[in-house]
């Protein structure tokens, strides 16, 4: 079996105002594509609270395989609460409400589980993750975790560039 450790959990960016949700959506998946991670839509929600006014919830998850044995994982989801189409320059829609996009950044070891159904093999690993990839373990952790503020400082920088 696969073991996943948690290398960056929950970051957040809440951001409140109007800003163009499409757009938006579409830096984080060509941020993703173009670091050659695989996205999977895992979930897209739309409801409708009152006339003009509805919630929407995206998840997707992104995935890179480093090498047989290592695969970087990310679960990303996207919300909007209070969600109001609003008239921009330039006559482009936009939305006001409240943003939320949230983060987690995983290590996944052996995920074709190559090293699992005997004991010894089992052991083995254990004995392969110590003192064979120990080191490597360090550098792939440091790694995810730069991708991750990476995505997260641009991100950021859109919302805080973009006032409209």
């Amino acid at each position: 079996m696969s073991e996943t450790e948690y290398v960056v959990k929950d970051l957040k960016i809440v951001h409140e105002g109007v800003f163009d949700f499409k757009e938006f959506y579409k830096l984080v998946k060509s941020w993703l594509t173009l670091r050659k991670y695989d996205l999977f839509e895992k979930e897209y929600r739309e409801s409708q609270k009152e006339e003009n006014i509805k919630e929407i919830k995206v998840g997707f998850a992104a995935e890179k395989v480093i090498d047989y044995y290592i695969k970087y994982l990310f679960d990303i989801s996207l919300g909007v609460k209070d969600h109001k189409i609003v008239k921009g320059p330039k006559a482009q829609n936009l939305v006001q409400g409240t943003l939320t996009f949230k983060i987690d950044a995983k290590l996944q070891t052996d995920f074709e589980a190559s090293w699992e159904g005997k004991p010894l093999l089992k052991f083995t690993r254990g004995i392969y993750d110590k003192f064979v990839k120990g080191d490597k373990y360090a550098e792939y952790k440091k790694e995810l975790k730069d991708q991750t503020y990476e995505l997260y400082n641009e991100l950021k920088a859109y919302l805080n560039l973009h006032k409209f």
